[in-house]
């Protein structure tokens, strides 16, 4: 431990020179040399990038020294400061006075991400390794016999790169007294040069969790409270206050963060607005034969519910016959009669879903989110699950974790088990899982392997 307080201004500084080789390497490229980089006219460009990622960094917080953080979280903070970062990238090149142009800009913005990334992780893992022999360690002790510690004692003789070395397991059960649980902490602490301690706080009554408390606060102590959610549908939770008073919020989602809904939106703008006009000569063709191979119009229109409960026209290419639901709504099935043959091709390659990226442009709908239903079977589905209704904190999706590894619920039962994956989505959400799902429904598509 005697280095580990460097950590963070090491991470910094490992990334800087990553960020700055970055652009050293466009510079080469683009101009043969490495002057480039010194000329004083290029000065405040590059003093801006710079800054432009320290603002970036900060703000996603990438920086903090927390150790107990999965691999894909320190991937979607990359992830994030990349969106954030590119917008101050752009925001730079119309402030700063320089010659270099749009495309370089452009370049510069890659190339340095790029090496940050690839520097950023690169000390991660060393981090990992050198802490998984043994080094960088922390002493721990676990306060607690319930399931919760003995999880806690689990994860961390597993997780090695964690850094946590425990050195004792006890828990006070029956034992109120302030000075006993003090003095009996103190020999621990003397005897073991403990760091943190991790209590499971459904086993610590008022009287024991004042008294913990109070002498990690005197002694310098990490405390950790540990609560347990088990029993509750809600696993995000996010600490805040009313006036001095603190308040833990269980219902928070990470997709109710601001910075994270407009960087999904600014993505789900881009991203479909680049799959509508590179692929439109597709579109077209598809259009076609689906006028040609069945009577009909082109497009089906049907009322779902998104966000919020908000009704809107969702947008495909027809696949069924034009009075498919003449005896009022029905779920499609794997044999459904009511498919048309160019249909069955298009529900496989997912093709019929196409035109949604104009809902998506529109606003109503997300590329990754849980897929849109219709009034009548949601509330058959909320009777069951009440539960449903947390999807509505966020946009619908073309496509989901559900449809990537459910697929087409064929009654209410099934909608009600794909839920399951759609509220694992909402309370994990990140753009590392967005980018997963949007590659498992490329090659959903590839294989035909939708229905």
């Amino acid at each position: 431990m005697r280095y580990g307080r460097f950590l963070r201004e090491v991470k910094l500084l490992v990334d800087l020179i990553g960020l700055n080789l970055g652009l050293l390497l466009v510079f080469q490229w683009k101009f043969a040399s490495w002057e480039a980089y010194y000329a004083t006219e290029n000065l405040q460009f590059v003093l801006g990038l710079n800054l432009a990622w320290l603002l970036a960094a900060f703000g996603n917080n990438i920086y903090d020294p927390i150790r107990l953080v999965p691999f894909e979280k320190i991937v979607n903070s990359l992830l994030n400061t990349g969106i954030l970062y590119l917008i101050f990238v752009f925001a730079l090149a119309g402030v700063v006075d320089t010659n270099l142009d749009r495309l370089l800009i452009f370049y510069s913005y890659f190339g340095t991400y790029l090496t940050v990334v690839f520097f950023h992780v690169l000390f991660v893992e060393v981090l990992h390794r050198y802490r998984s022999r043994g080094n960088n360690i922390k002493r721990v002790l676990i306060i607690g016999r319930d399931h919760v510690s003995e999880e806690l004692q689990e994860i961390f003789g597993r997780k090695k790169h964690y850094g946590y070395k425990i050195v004792e397991r006890l828990s006070f059960s029956g034992l109120e007294d302030y000075d006993t649980i003090q003095n009996h902490l103190m020999g621990l602490i003397t005897e073991h040069h403990v760091d943190d301690i991790f209590c499971s706080f459904a086993e610590l009554n008022q009287a024991q969790t004042y008294a913990i408390s109070s002498f990690a606060e005197k002694n310098l102590i990490n405390l950790h409270l540990v609560p347990d959610f088990k029993r509750l549908t809600y696993k995000s939770v996010k600490l805040g206050n009313i006036d001095y008073h603190p308040v833990l919020s269980i219902a928070h989602e990470p997709i109710e963060e601001s910075f994270i809904r407009i960087a999904k939106r600014i993505f789900d703008i881009c991203f479909s607005a680049g799959v509508l006009i590179l692929a439109s000569p597709i579109y077209l063709v598809v259009g076609v034969l689906t006028v040609t191979t069945s009577k009909g119009p082109m497009f089906f229109l049907q009322e779902r519910v998104g966000q919020k409960g908000k009704l809107f026209k969702i947008i495909k290419f027809r696949s069924m016959r034009v009075d498919a639901e003449k005896f009022g709504a029905q779920l499609s099935s794997d044999n459904d009669p009511r498919i048309t043959k160019w249909g069955k091709f298009m529900r496989k390659s997912r093709l019929d879903e196409i035109p949604q990226f104009y809902n998506v442009l529109r606003g109503d709908m997300s590329i990754v989110g849980p897929r849109p239903e219709r009034e009548f079977f949601i509330n058959q589905i909320i009777e069951e699950a009440p539960h449903y209704k947390r999807l509505h904190k966020m946009k619908p999706g073309i496509t989901s974790l559900g449809q990537v590894y459910f697929g087409y619920a064929e009654n209410v039962e099934e909608m009600r088990q794909r839920l399951r994956y759609d509220l694992l989505y909402l309370e994990n959400f990140s753009f590392f899982l967005d980018f997963k799902v949007i590659f498992l429904t490329v090659m959903v598509m590839i294989q035909g392997k939708g229905k």
